[in-house]
């Protein structure tokens, strides 16, 4: 998490959680939010990565990529 809040100083705030559970962060007054699912090597949901800002349109392609990657990464190692 801390190499995630690190990527962008718009991201005020990050969260994994594992499960396939869906569920939400408490509200907080946000304007860009951005939740990649982490899933095994067969697609089944491990957990997300979710991703808050106060800014809008915070999230530019970069930043999708990296938390692309990192859920990637963290698929292949939570299957492990």
């Amino acid at each position: 998490m801390r190499y995630l809040a690190s990527v962008s100083p718009k991201f005020d705030r990050v969260a994994i959680k594992p499960g396939p559970s869906l569920g939400e962060l408490p509200e907080l007054p946000i304007k860009s939010r951005l939740t990649v699912l982490i899933r095994d090597a067969r697609g089944a949901i491990l957990g997300q990565i979710d991703i808050e800002s106060h800014a809008s349109d915070a999230f530019g392609y970069e930043e999708e990529a990296i938390v692309h990657q990192v859920a990637r990464e963290l698929g292949q190692l939570w299957s492990e």
